[in-house]
């Protein structure tokens, strides 16, 4: 038996005689004279190459498959001149667009390799199929169909494509799906920035631990007291201390749009809310309090300790307190996104509920 591989090596080597006469020049470097069959399949790769490395969001690999400089022509469907841009500028084009559909498909076929001199020419047609999901008119896929011209460089790296011109034929399904993959794309780099800066600001190198984070003049301040009490009993793990401190028809606001977000009513809810934190090695580290005859203001540092989670940064707490009990508090975090992610990943849907259900 001839394995499946050699038969087909055997097959392109029959077919290509018909076409090329020579095998190629084995220095890469070189002008070849014709194309063999081993490269007809490494030319045919690189080209699929374009649109399984964009597909996959492999923009290393992407950028390594074009040569230095690059003529872009898209004017069949762009109505935008012809380009030469480096490889870089190409990827980071792509980058700035192609993430934004939940998945994109490239199909390259029909492909065709022509020598002319010192240029390969490949040829290939393509269908691409773009997809938002939950589109809420016109549909969820848009196709582009039409074919490559490309112009390849055998270079010393390996081949290179020096050209790429596309050759519009037609489009099928939701025209609009581009304007919302660039929206999309972009407020996906807002999102980044704002990442960036919120992990920033939150640096505990920005925000120096006090040495007594309460104010002299408050140091006596029964209110002040009540909090205190209540972050020794949080920072030890101490559910029955936590309950001494509470209200019984406590509530206790989480602000976010994860699954322990939400007022936490009755000092049950509120309990058990803190006993699920304990999941996550919650630490705390005040920077300040702050009283008047009716309210608490706390601002700590708070990050947990889980190897399976990654957030640390600054919350800022509002108490109301009633006949020497916390009665209401709200719950600020400075970065949301974070906070959001991290108790998602921390907590299944069925905690959330079931904590409602006290």
């Amino acid at each position: 038996m001839i394995p499946n591989k050699l038969l087909i090596l055997l097959m392109i080597i029959a077919s290509s005689s018909l076409s090329f006469n020579a095998p190629l020049n084995a220095q890469k470097n070189k002008s070849p004279k014709s194309i063999s069959p081993i490269d007809h399949l490494e030319l045919i790769d690189l080209v699929n190459n374009v649109g399984t490395y964009a597909d996959n969001h492999n923009w290393k690999g992407l950028h390594k498959i074009f040569a230095n400089e690059v003529v872009l022509d898209y004017s069949s469907f762009t109505k935008q001149p012809a380009e030469t841009l480096t490889g870089k500028a190409i990827t980071d084009r792509w980058k700035a667009f192609l993430p934004g559909f939940d998945i994109t498909q490239h199909k390259l076929f029909n492909h065709k390799i022509k020598q002319k001199k010192d240029r390969i020419h490949v040829q290939t047609d393509v269908r691409a199929l773009h997809f938002i999901e939950n589109m809420p008119v016109g549909g969820n896929t848009w196709i582009v169909d039409g074919s490559y011209d490309f112009i390849v460089e055998n270079t010393s790296k390996g081949y290179r494509i020096s050209e790429m011109k596309f050759n519009f034929a037609k489009t099928i399904g939701n025209n609009a799906l581009p304007a919302v993959a660039g929206a999309r794309t972009q407020f996906d780099k807002l999102l980044a920035t704002i990442e960036t800066e919120a992990a920033k600001i939150n640096n505990p190198k920005n925000w120096d631990k006090p040495q007594n984070p309460v104010p002299a003049s408050m140091e006596a301040d029964p209110n002040v007291k009540i909090v205190q009490n209540f972050f020794t009993a949080y920072g030890n793990n101490d559910l029955q201390g936590i309950r001494n401190v509470m209200a019984t028809d406590v509530e206790w606001f989480i602000p976010g749009r994860h699954k322990l977000s939400g007022t936490k009513k009755g000092i049950e809810q509120v309990v058990d809310f803190f006993k699920l934190l304990q999941k996550a090695n919650f630490r705390a580290e005040p920077i300040i309090f702050a009283a008047n005859d009716d309210y608490v203001i706390d601002v700590h540092r708070g990050w947990s300790t889980s190897d399976e989670t990654d957030v640390d940064m600054n919350w800022v707490l509002l108490y109301k307190i009633e006949n020497g009990k916390i009665k209401k508090v709200l719950n600020f975090t400075s970065d949301a996104y974070t906070s959001d992610v991290f108790f998602d990943k921390m907590y299944s849907l069925e905690d959330g509920t079931q904590l409602r259900q006290k």
